[in-house]
């Protein structure tokens, strides 16, 4: 553990209220306080991000490299409602659901020599619901006909 990633946690903690740990060269989450993520394989996530910033909708991002090849994380509030139907598709596109009680390494945590490394950053008190990012997903992949597409908005407000 070395002082770096201790304030990098704690930076996490008092910018987002995020319970950041560290062990070795990690800085860590636990998923589902507040966090959940997606993990994508990269060709998938370029596609996915491209409609969310289209859709002018903002959310943390970050690479994670791995053996078989770049994955894009997607940072997302807790599931909602439609998160089981929504998550059984994602599967067969190769997408992870990080969901509570995971860990979840978060940047600049060292993966053998590489780093995981923010293509968007957090901001604070804005993480998209789960429900927008895997539509977007679905879409970015096709699996979603015209009339289902993405709605950028909160459940809340629906």
């Amino acid at each position: 553990m070395n002082t770096k990633d201790c304030r990098i946690a704690a930076d996490y903690y008092e910018r987002l209220n995020w319970h950041a740990g560290v062990f070795r060269s990690t800085v860590w989450v636990i998923a589902g306080r507040p966090v959940e993520a997606l993990d994508i394989p990269e060709k998938l996530g370029r596609r996915v991000l491209t409609l969310l910033l289209a859709s002018n909708v903002p959310g943390p991002v970050f690479q994670a490299p791995e053996r078989t090849g770049t994955r894009w994380v997607f940072l997302t509030g807790r599931r909602d409602q439609d998160w089981y139907s929504l998550a059984a598709r994602l599967t067969d596109l190769d997408v992870e659901h990080i969901w509570a009680g995971s860990t979840l390494d978060l940047p600049p945590s060292q993966i053998g020599n590489e780093h995981l490394t923010w293509l968007i950053p957090p901001i604070p008190a804005v993480l998209p619901p789960f429900s927008i990012i895997a539509r977007a997903v679905l879409e970015a992949a096709g699996m979603l006909v015209k009339s289902r597409r993405i709605e950028m908005s909160h459940p809340q407000d629906e």
